[in-house]
C-alpha cells in the first residue's frame, strides 16, 4: 500500500516536471524568435574561358553566378565584382573585420531565374583600391548588387572604367579661342617682276663722248 502511494507521487511530481519544462521551453520560443532570413548574396561559382584558334582570333571568358532574374539582374547590365579578405590583427590578437575590395567589372550576357552568365569587362585600377594578390575575377567573389547599372547609361551611375576612358572634348556650343596664326610673308614672286626688278637696278651703261 506504501509503496502504490510513493509511485502515484512520482509519477504526478514527474508530469508536473515534464509540463514545466514544456511550458518554459514554449515560452522561451515566444520571447526569442527566429531571425529572419537573409537575402543569399550572389557569387561566382564557375567560370570558362574560350580557345582561340589563332592569334587573331578573341579570348572570352565568361563568369555564372548563382543568382539571376529575382535579383534584379538584366542582360547588358554592368556590375562590380567585390572579393572578401578577412584579415588578422596579430599585435590585439583578433579580427578587426572583412575587407571588401573591388575586382573588376563585369556585363551580364544572359539572365534566367536563378542563374545568369557574365562576360569580363574591365579591371580596377589599383592606384585607389587595396591590392590583391590575384588581381582578376575568381570563383568565389561576391557581386555588388548596388553598382549595377545599364551599359547605356540608364539605370545607374557611370562606371570607373567610363571615367577613366573619357576624354576631355570641348563642346560644341564652346567659341574657339585660339590665337589666329598670321599669314606667311609671300617670297615668291614672278620672273617678269623680277626681271623688272633687275633693269631697274642695272641701267644700260651711257658710253663718253671723244
Amino acid at each position: 500500500m506504501v509503496f502504490s502511494k510513493l509511485r502515484g507521487c512520482c509519477q504526478a511530481v514527474l508530469e508536473l516536471v515534464v509540463s514545466a519544462t514544456l511550458a518554459t521551453v514554449a515560452l522561451v520560443a515566444i520571447s526569442f524568435p527566429h531571425p529572419p532570413c537573409q537575402a543569399e548574396e550572389v557569387t561566382v561559382f564557375d567560370m570558362r574561358n574560350s580557345l582561340a584558334l589563332k592569334d587573331s582570333d578573341p579570348v572570352y571568358k565568361d563568369f555564372y553566378l548563382n543568382g539571376g532574374t529575382e535579383q534584379g539582374l538584366r542582360k547588358d547590365m554592368i556590375i562590380t565584382v567585390v572579393r572578401r579578405q578577412t584579415l588578422y590583427d596579430s599585435y590585439q590578437n583578433r579580427s578587426p573585420g572583412d575587407l571588401m575590395v573591388k575586382v573588376g567589372l563585369i556585363k551580364i550576357i544572359h539572365v534566367q531565374r536563378g542563374l545568369s552568365v557574365a562576360r569580363d569587362f574591365a579591371s580596377v585600377a589599383r592606384v585607389d583600391h587595396p591590392l590583391l594578390e590575384n588581381d582578376f575575377v575568381m570563383v568565389g567573389d561576391l557581386i555588388d548588387l548596388k553598382s549595377a547599372y545599364l551599359e547605356n547609361g540608364s539605370g545607374g551611375k557611370k562606371s570607373e572604367h567610363q571615367a577613366s576612358t573619357s576624354t576631355n572634348t570641348v563642346p560644341a556650343n564652346e567659341p574657339n579661342l585660339s590665337v589666329p596664326q598670321e599669314p606667311e610673308p609671300a617670297l615668291k614672286m614672278r620672273k617678269s617682276e623680277l626681271a623688272s626688278k633687275a633693269v631697274e637696278l642695272n641701267p644700260t651703261p651711257v658710253e663718253a663722248p671723244n
